[in-house]
């Protein structure tokens, strides 16, 4: 069984996240998908602190440190991206599986074991 997902309301905390298309649908082979999936990225840079990307054909992963909560800002990043690819893509199905993976990356302190 896989733990509830933490609240994160404080600053600082980054993490590795990792979300796939809807039936592994490569769209990112697609130079004005994966742009569009890009642009989004930046445009919501506001709410978050964007360390690495990697883009994959059909999923992708990020290093990044919420300003607000870890699930506002993939809501923002999916969210945004599937409105985007409805209207400037003319994309009429599902462009994400639900969900995402997330681990929160630690600092090993001095001591640490």
């Amino acid at each position: 069984m896989r733990p509830s997902r933490e609240s994160v309301r404080q600053t600082g905390q980054s993490y590795f996240v990792s979300s796939q298309t809807a039936n592994r649908t490569p769209f990112f082979r697609h130079a004005r998908w994966a742009q569009l999936l890009l642009d989004v990225l930046e445009h919501y840079r506001s709410g978050y602190l964007l360390h690495a990307y990697v883009l994959m054909p059909d999923h992708f992963h990020i290093l990044i440190t919420p300003k607000e909560s870890l699930e506002k800002a993939i809501q923002n990043i999916k969210g945004g991206f599937s409105y985007r690819a409805k209207n400037e893509l003319n994309w009429q199905g599902e462009v994400w599986e639900k969900g995402f993976t997330d681990h929160r990356i630690r600092v090993r302190r001095e001591g640490d074991a």
